[in-house]
């Protein structure tokens, strides 16, 4: 539920969670929520309009799978959107 409650604030206010704070707890719940919060937006928008501007991502280094995340992370990117690269 709070994965949910990230999620639809994050989409409605491009600037919830300006501090990462919110995100870092999360994350401390559920390491695998960025992957998740990642695949979703790769579906839901516009390839050239998902920026990570809006979006504090320090607190991922400080996890243990910290290296099997950004893996994933990457991996999403580049299957969905290869035209960025």
């Amino acid at each position: 539920m709070l994965k949910q409650a990230f999620i639809s604030l994050k989409k409605n206010d491009a600037h919830f969670d300006y501090d990462g704070k919110k995100f870092e707890a999360v994350l401390n719940l559920d390491s695998n929520f960025f992957i998740e919060y990642l695949e979703q937006k790769v579906v839901d928008m516009d390839y050239l309009s998902f920026r990570f501007k809006h979006f504090k991502l320090e607190c991922i280094w400080s996890l243990s799978k910290y290296k099997e995340i950004v893996d994933k992370a990457l991996d999403i990117i580049i299957t969905r959107a290869p035209h960025l690269f």
